[in-house]
């Protein structure tokens, strides 16, 4: 003890200890206690004065409970006051608080939201006028669409009224037209067919006439030989001079008038035009070679020439030529030096002998047909002189239109009464087939369908009947039906030897007539009494 250093204390030094201890307290440092056990002694008084009060005033409080029961001065007393049977009362207080409280909120959470339940309210409103006001413009509208709706259906049932009568008129005006136009066809027909024969009749009288006078003039002059015979030979002079002299104004009139000449036969319907071997190849639009047997109506040749038709022919005692490495009938037509010639009489043709069963030839656009380096007319063999009095009817310059209003054919499914009852459709046909009345068929026709602006008629279109049996079925409906269920689709003709065919007791012309009909060189012939 003795070793350790003893340290002494001042009063001064203990007292700034203190102070500075003291130093930094504040109010609550010092008198902290005592403000909360004032607090605490204020609240007891608080809630001993508020349950004196209350208890003394319970009476009134529990017969006025549900007015005073969320009095601020009740809330905490609520469980003491009020209590009901089986509930504590620290359970009631708390749920007498709750209700409260959730009463107060409620009311306040009213106030609260009132200008946002105006303003939803004022939104609704508006809304449902504006609803209100669409719905009547759409009744207004819907009004007026049904009396408009109204309106017309009566002003069209009323047009219809109208129109079904007038329609049916037009129709029957129109059939009545159809009818007329028939019989005045058919009129000028047999008006032309009697005045060929007669002009045939009065040149054959003519020409007989001229016959007798010639050998009545050998006779004559035979007669002045001798001079016993001179009396004779005066006596027939003066019959031939009053029988030549009057013969010859007659022919002079004839022949000026009624363009009778008895030197000059009428032109004879043309005989079958025969063509090329199947084999020979044909320039194709796109540049290619293809077999003129492969060639389909519709494909498109050198120079934009559409092929408009196909035909396929009998080969037999057709006579063949080669034109270079063209094999082709001598009858067919070729450009030589700007003229048209025979193929037989070309300087290159060479005779040859054919074995093939059939030949093909072909109709285009161009009323053309170029093979190789020469250039061939196509079936109609239709030059500058022809094509002008084709389309001189059309009033047109396009070699195109002769297809388009001259061309024509029959439909697919067309029956063909055959030889021996049978009929069979125009499609399925072969060469040498035998028809009614022992018509053989010596070619076949494809024509396309495309383009075709003739009449349309039961069994085809741009057909040319030579009669019309009564029994034929011409109706309208039935025409429109055919024609069309086949429009545009390809359709049919025949070539025959007796230049005739029949369909269904209608005669019709073959296929050579859809042009010569239209060329006065062949007309006559073709409506003469021999085809009709």
């Amino acid at each position: 003890m003795d070793n350790i250093p003893q340290k002494t204390i001042t009063i001064k030094e203990s007292t700034e200890k203190v102070n500075k201890l003291y130093g930094d307290l504040n109010y609550y440092d010092l008198y902290g206690g005592s403000v909360i056990l004032f607090i605490i002694l204020m609240i007891v008084l608080f809630l001993v004065y508020a349950y004196t009060t209350i208890m003394k005033n319970v009476q009134p409080i529990k017969e006025n409970w549900a007015v005073e029961r969320c009095n601020p001065k009740v809330i905490p007393f609520a469980g003491f006051i009020n209590k009901p049977e089986g509930a504590s009362t620290i359970q009631y207080t708390q749920d007498n608080f709750n209700f409260c409280m959730q009463n107060i909120l409620t009311s306040i959470t009213g106030y609260a939201v009132e200008p946002l339940t105006y303003i939803t309210a004022s939104l609704t409103s508006l809304y449902g006028e504006i609803a209100n006001t669409l719905n009547s413009i759409r009744t207004i509208i819907s009004n007026v669409r049904t009396n408009m709706a109204k309106i017309a259906q009566e002003i069209l049932g009323r047009i219809l009224n109208i129109m079904t009568p007038i329609q049916m008129i037009l129709i029957s005006f129109m059939d009545l037209m159809g009818k007329v136009q028939g019989i005045f066809a058919a009129g000028l027909y047999t008006s032309l067919g009697t005045y060929y024969t007669l002009k045939s009749l009065m040149g054959a009288i003519l020409q007989l006439v001229v016959i007798v006078l010639m050998i009545l003039a050998g006779l004559i002059a035979g007669l002045w030989i001798l001079p016993f015979t001179w009396p004779a030979a005066i006596t027939g002079t003066a019959v031939f001079l009053s029988v030549s002299i009057p013969l010859i104004i007659i022919i002079a009139f004839m022949n000026q008038v009624l363009h009778v000449d008895i030197n000059s036969p009428i032109p004879s319907v043309p005989g079958p035009r025969h063509c090329f071997d199947g084999r020979t190849h044909v320039t194709m639009n796109n540049g290619s070679q293809k077999p003129i047997e492969e060639i389909k109506v519709g494909e498109i040749l050198a120079n934009n020439n559409v092929v408009t038709a196909k035909l396929k022919l009998d080969a037999k005692e057709v006579e063949m030529f080669q034109l270079g490495e063209i094999i082709v009938s001598g009858s067919h037509l070729v450009k030589h030096t700007n003229q048209w010639i025979q193929v037989k009489d070309h300087p290159l043709a060479l005779a040859l002998s054919y074995c093939e069963p059939y030949i093909y030839c072909l109709n285009t656009s161009l009323k053309t047909v170029a093979i190789g380096a020469f250039e061939f007319s196509d079936w109609d063999e239709v030059f500058s002189e022809e094509k002008q009095e084709l389309l001189l009817h059309l009033d047109s310059d396009s070699s195109e239109d002769i297809h388009k209003f001259y061309d024509g054919g029959f439909y697919s499914s067309t029956k063909i009464e055959m030889e021996n009852g049978e009929s069979r459709e125009i499609s399925n046909l072969e060469i040498g087939a035998v028809l009614k009345d022992g018509t053989r068929v010596v070619g076949l026709v494809e024509i396309s369908g495309k383009n075709l602006g003739g009449t349309p008629g039961v069994y085809g279109i741009n057909l040319q009947p030579v009669f019309i049996n009564n029994q034929a079925n011409l109706e309208k409906e039935t025409i429109e039906n055919n024609y069309s269920k086949n429009y545009g689709k390809n359709v049919y003709h025949l070539l025959t030897n007796k230049h005739y065919f029949w369909v269904n007791g209608i005669k019709y012309f073959h296929y050579n007539s859809q042009i010569e009909l239209f060329l006065e060189k062949y007309r006559g012939k073709i409506l003469s009494i021999k085809y009709v």
